[in-house]
């Protein structure tokens, strides 16, 4: 598991898909909820920014990676955008 997603995309300005698929191929997973948090501390909208990781979770990890993401994600945010 690996910090430092958000600050490699806000320093190089990489599209978030583009980053978390060379993680995957380099078998390595982003820390998602450290992740989410940057983002909404750094001002991105709760609900675009879970809408956002919810999506590309499931074009990089597919769609069962997907739900268990989500349950997961849900289990640890107290405010999940609906």
């Amino acid at each position: 598991m690996v910090r430092g997603v958000f600050e490699f995309l806000d320093t190089y300005g990489l599209p978030l898909d583009i980053v978390v698929d060379r993680l995957r191929q380099e078998r390595v997973v982003p820390d998602w909820l450290y992740l989410y948090n940057r983002c909404i501390e750094s001002g991105w909208n709760p609900t675009s920014t879970w809408e956002r990781l919810r999506i590309m979770v499931g074009d990089v990890y597919g769609p069962d990676y997907r739900l268990r993401w989500e349950l997961k994600m849900r289990a640890h945010i107290e405010t999940i955008p609906t």
